[in-house]
């Protein structure tokens, strides 16, 4: 695990030179850290907070890419069960007006 850790730090490390030294500026506050090998590890396995230019990423069981969340496993169940919760309160929000409305505005949304 120790080699791990040390060769993403150094990878964090350089990913942030980079940054600099192309005039951008690497928000630390936002780095996001997932051990990804499901057959190798176990729970106690599972946290490696990682430190690079002193700041301390956490590393967690999912993280959000582009507003995709991922378990370390690469499955999607937190990303599928959040789409699922906002279209059950969309689809709660149309029954619950369905009948307020006539059904002439109905057909012209249909």
């Amino acid at each position: 695990m120790g080699s791990v850790k040390e060769t993403k730090e150094r990878e964090g490390k350089l990913a942030v030179t980079w940054c600099k030294d192309n005039f951008l500026i690497a928000n630390t506050d936002k780095f996001q850290a997932m051990l990804t090998d499901p057959c190798r590890l176990n729970e106690r396995d599972t946290k490696c907070d990682l430190m690079i230019q002193g700041a301390t990423i956490d590393s967690s069981d999912h993280i959000s890419l582009f507003a995709v969340d991922i378990d370390r496993n690469l499955l999607f169940k937190n990303h599928i069960g959040k789409i699922c919760k906002k279209a059950r309160k969309r689809v709660a929000v149309i029954t619950h007006f369905c009948n307020l409305v006539l059904i002439k505005v109905k057909l012209q949304i249909y």
